[in-house]
């Protein structure tokens, strides 16, 4: 068996890597002969980069640059393998991770730290650029990114404009004399999600802005102050883009990208299933596990990681199931559209706090049952091949009824119901179990049941074995959950062997 895990990062807790290291912790308790294939995604948000750098290889680069609000922090940006290429998230440096709730204030949030990651990259001789934009806290159209490059950015009085979309509002011109020479160079790839265009009523201020913080009077004076950084940077660059599709992203960093590079726009799953050769490490699997935090009607909308992921594998003909937090209006559309399942992932009710203190061992366990759950129908089918007729999915010790029906059954009597049998020689213990071990199923998913030790009588309880992880080897008796056989006991209203259903 061989498995894809690819999931998109859940917000505030767990990277796309690491919720995909989470994902396959859970898988091998129940398959641990399998093969797994781990491709953490993202939309071009927070960890976009160190997905790119761990599918293609390279190495991660700290400094020191500001956050949303000036103050100095440490954030990193990815060198890929090929030593030329440059992969830098907004996020990293300027996202909504950066800031606690209370401290949220997209009229004043700057994406200068960015903007001192991408110069970083351009001092370093970097050419290739892949810029993931996504998760940003800030609404400034990219003015910080472009003045940490070198643009001035001046009020009419000749005085540097104050930082964020509030700004703006002031702005009278632009100086793009000392504009880092790189920039207009560089061939740059730019990985989001967003389709919004940069002003108006489905403009990222009134869309995104509420995320941010922005409150219903601060909206309309970022959209202003976007739509004034747009008629000066225009006029400048000799270019309209703010109707283009992606250039609100970011904020309006998109906006400043199309003005004055030459970027190029794609979606920020694409960027990372294709660069990762994504087909060529998932042909011949037999599942992908995908996820994201929160899956909603947004999830099919905006075309997130998720769905990217089950197109790609509906295109290889490899069922995707995803694993979500949160589950939301709208979700049940992503079955129309390619999805085979959507699972949530909380055991049980809980604070958000709660969920994002014990997010990777909650996914663990999300994964763990998921696994569970498919490995059913395969027992099941297993167990037929096995005995030649029905059993219980969970090998159980029923009433002298059940025993009488079973014990017909080994002589090759006829089934309450149903056709003739041809007597048959059902396998000893030790047979059923080598024949598990060498049967096309992974040992994992095959149970060795010997029908003949049904002895115990039904006293309006079932006791019933079951196989989480290892087969083989497993010792007399009761070996511990994982990696061994369970046993687990619960109350029945009747005895459910196969003669009675």
């Amino acid at each position: 068996m061989k498995i894809v895990v690819a999931p998109d990062s859940f917000k505030g807790s767990l990277s796309p890597l690491q919720a995909a290291m989470a994902i396959k912790r859970g898988l091998v308790n129940v398959w641990p002969d399998a093969k797994y294939v781990l491709f953490p995604v993202s939309d071009g948000g927070e960890g976009f980069a160190e997905a790119l750098v761990y599918l293609e290889g390279g190495s991660t680069v700290k400094q020191e640059c500001s956050d949303p609000f000036g103050r100095k922090i440490s954030a990193a940006w990815g060198l890929l393998g090929d030593g030329v290429t440059a992969v830098v998230e907004l996020a990293s440096a300027c996202g909504l991770l950066r800031l606690k709730p209370k401290d949220l204030n997209p009229g004043r949030a700057s994406t200068y730290g960015f903007g001192e990651q991408i110069r970083a990259a351009l001092d370093r001789g970097v050419r290739k650029l892949v810029l993931g934009l996504g998760g940003s806290a800030t609404n400034d159209a990219g003015a910080g990114m472009l003045e940490a490059l070198g643009m001035r950015l001046l009020k009419a009085d000749g005085s540097p404009v104050d930082p964020g979309a509030q700004g703006l509002v002031d702005l009278a011109s632009l100086d793009a004399s000392r504009l880092h020479p790189g920039l207009r160079e560089a061939d740059i790839t730019v990985a989001c999600a967003v389709k919004n265009p940069l002003t108006g009523p489905n403009g990222t201020s009134q869309i995104f802005g509420p995320r941010k913080g922005a409150t219903n009077q601060l909206i309309p004076v970022m959209d202003g102050a976007l739509d004034r950084f747009h008629s000066v940077a225009g006029k400048l660059a000799g270019r309209d883009v703010s109707a283009r599709e992606g250039a609100g992203a970011a904020g309006g960093v998109g906006a400043a990208l199309m003005l004055f590079t030459g970027a190029v726009f794609e979606k920020g799953v694409q960027v990372l299933l294709t660069r990762g050769k994504f087909r060529e490490k998932a042909e011949g699997a037999d599942l992908i596990i995908t996820g994201e935090g929160k899956t909603d009607f947004e999830t099919l909308w905006w075309g997130k990681a998720p769905l990217g992921v089950s197109a790609a594998g509906n295109a290889l003909g490899i069922p995707t199931i995803a694993i979500a937090a949160c589950l939301e209006q709208g979700y049940q559309r992503l079955y129309d559209n390619g999805m085979a399942a959507v699972m949530g992932m909380l055991p049980s009710p809980m604070t958000h706090h709660q969920s994002l203190g014990a997010a990777s061992t909650i996914l663990e366990d999300a994964a763990w049952r998921l696994a569970r759950i498919l490995s059913v129908d395969f027992r099941a089918k297993w167990r037929r091949h096995l005995t030649g007729h029905v059993m219980p999915l969970d090998a159980g010790v029923e009433s002298s009824q059940c025993q009488d029906k079973l014990s017909q059954a080994r002589r090759g009597h006829a089934r309450p119901g149903g056709p003739s049998r041809a007597k048959q020689t059902l396998p000893e213990p030790r047979e059923a179990r080598e024949a598990a071990l060498s049967h096309e199923l992974p040992g994992s998913l095959a149970v060795a049941f010997n029908p003949h030790k049904v002895t115990r009588r039904c006293r309006r309880s079932v006791h019933a074995w079951s196989l989480p992880g290892p087969y083989r080897d497993f010792p007399a008796g009761i070996p511990p959950r994982h990696g061994a056989v369970e046993r687990q006991s619960f109350s029945a209203s009747r005895c459910r062997c196969s003669c009675l259903r």
